[in-house]
């Protein structure tokens, strides 16, 4: 795969570089606080995919996933989107020190703006 970026897309690719990867930036390894697909795409999906009833077979598993992915919403991607800019943030605070303890916080904090914003989207005077 790092060969075809490298040949295909030279210095415009971002992703963990091995050797001399040709990237325009060197992904940290092991960052999960920062991956959106660590952080929401497969806890998503899984919770579609593997909610019960089982799937009885590696076709229906795969449909199964096929479907969960396609449910992911353009509005879905801009919350994650707002995310990554939040726990860019965060890290950029923090100095780039590990920030996976602070997941609960992430998540209180965008409990707080979401019903700060429903209330004030809702009230009746």
């Amino acid at each position: 795969m790092w060969a075809y970026l490298n040949d295909n897309l030279p210095s415009r690719w971002i992703g963990r570089a091995v050797g001399e990867d040709n990237v325009m930036l060197k992904w940290p390894p092991r960052s999960p606080d920062l991956t959106s697909c660590d952080f929401f795409l497969w806890r998503y999906v899984k919770s579609l995919v593997y909610a019960p009833p089982l799937a009885a077979n590696v076709n229906e598993l795969k449909q199964r996933t096929t479907i969960a992915l396609e449910t992911v919403t353009q509005d879905m991607l801009h919350r994650v989107w707002e995310e990554l800019d939040y726990r860019l943030d965060v890290c950029r605070v923090t100095g780039g020190a590990h920030i996976e303890h602070l997941s609960n916080l992430f998540w209180i904090s965008r409990a707080y703006k979401f019903i700060k914003s429903f209330f004030s989207q809702h009230q009746t005077c």
